[in-house]
Parts: structure tokens; sequence; C-alpha cells
């Protein structure tokens, strides 16, 4: 009876540690099938809507097929666009602040950008993308960053007119439903002697 006791112990352990083990092969397994978050070269103070590609991107093993097959054709984008909402709006910093403060950025929806090719690369698949223009507020904080200050109105007629404020070089630029109507040059602002 005793040997009867110790063998069923012996298949007991034996079962158990085969659980455990494969219990620790899914863990293994599981955490490299999760894609892990991107990791960003942030600096708030220039965007919160474009990140630099880390100098160790791309790791190939981490890339969707679309995403390589986009780096195949295009290389490595200047910036990665941050989508803080569907619609791709550009956000200021107080809505994309909460975010932020999580460090939940390389985990939101983003969209390649080639400043020189004035192209943005968006993703609707992890197997497709396409390939648009880059629209002008983009254009403009690629060279500006985001703006200090932000003024939208809608005409009468339904028309969006929105003014962004770069007081630091002493500049305004006026968009018309989206696109750029004018670049204005603000002597006294942020130019020694007026730009001279």
């Amino acid at each position: 009876m005793v040997g009867t006791a110790f063998k069923y112990q012996q298949r007991w352990a034996s079962v158990l540690r085969a659980i455990a083990w494969l219990g620790v092969a899914a863990l293994v397994m599981g955490a490299a099938a999760c894609p892990k978050p991107l990791v960003l070269e942030m600096d708030t103070g220039f965007s919160v809507n474009l990140a630099r590609p880390a100098a160790a991107w791309p790791r190939l093993d981490r890339l969707s097929l679309g995403e390589i097959e986009a780096y195949e054709q295009h290389g490595k984008p200047d910036y990665f666009r941050i989508w803080y909402n569907h619609r791709g709006e550009i956000a200021t910093k107080w809505e994309a602040g909460p975010v932020l403060r999580r460090k939940r950025a390389g985990e939101m929806p983003r969209s390649w950008v080639y400043e020189e090719k004035k192209i943005e690369i968006r993703f609707l698949s992890p197997s497709k993308f396409e390939v648009v223009p880059l629209s002008d507020p983009l254009q403009v904080i690629c060279r500006r960053g985001d703006p200090q200050a932000r003024d939208v109105q809608t005409l009468k007629d339904g028309t969006v007119r929105e003014s962004w404020m770069y007081y630091d070089v002493g500049e305004k630029y006026i968009f018309v439903e989206g696109n750029l109507a004018r670049k204005q040059i603000l002597k006294g602002l942020g130019r020694p002697f007026g730009g001279l």
C-alpha cells in the first residue's frame, strides 16, 4: 500500500510539472505574439502630433505585412503621425495630454510621414496601405512644430478658416478648408529688428 501511494504521488507530481511547463510555454509564446508598443522619440515641445522613429527602428519582426511593403517601397519615414482621433484632426497638447501622461502614444494608430516626398502613408489594415499627399497643415508642422496659438472659425457659408501662430519666429499661417491660403511674416515678433 505504501508503494501505491508513492507511485500515485510521483504521477501527480509529473502531471503538475507538465502543466506548469505548458503554462510557462504559453506565457512565452503569448508574450512573443503580442505586439509591443512602438517606442517613439517624442519631443512634445516641438509636436505632440509627430514623433521620430527611434534609432533602432525598424524591427522587421514587429512590422505588419503592409508596413514591410511600405518600408521596402519608401524607406524609413521622417515622422510617425499619431492619430489621437478617428477623424485625423491635428490634436492640441491639451487633447493629447491624457495619452502622453499615460505614455500610451506608441499604442495609438499612426501613419508614416515623408517630409521631402510630401507623402503620408496610412495603414488601412495590417496588409493594406494608401499613399496620400501630405496636407498643408502637416507640412507646416514638419517645419515648425505644433502652433503656439490656434484659432478656428466657421464662416457664415460653412467654410472653416483656421489661423496658426508661431510667435517665436513671427509667422502666421491661415488655412481655409485645410489648405494653406496665406502665410504672414509678422514684424516685431520672434525676429530681432523685424526679420532683418
